[in-house]
């Protein structure tokens, strides 16, 4: 917020653009940061539903692929 009073737990290429405007400030809440596991688990179906192959593909990519998709999203 830009009032000063908010705070919240974010992944940090979620919010990359407002941190280069310095809108937001991101302070480690440990030394090394936190890190996040994603798993999914789908029913075998022939041919998997579009949706489905691109999130497996989202979470496959891992945080740096989501990053820059995010990123080319936004553009």
């Amino acid at each position: 917020m830009k009032s000063g009073a908010g705070i919240a737990v974010l992944a940090r290429w979620a919010v990359a653009p407002h941190l280069k405007t310095g809108e937001l400030r991101a302070v480690r809440l440990t030394r090394r940061g936190l890190e996040r596991r994603w798993r999914a688990a789908m029913l075998r179906q022939s041919p998997l539903p579009l949706h489905l192959r691109e999130f497996a593909g989202l979470l496959a990519a891992g945080p740096n692929g989501l990053a820059r998709r995010a990123v080319r999203a936004r553009a």
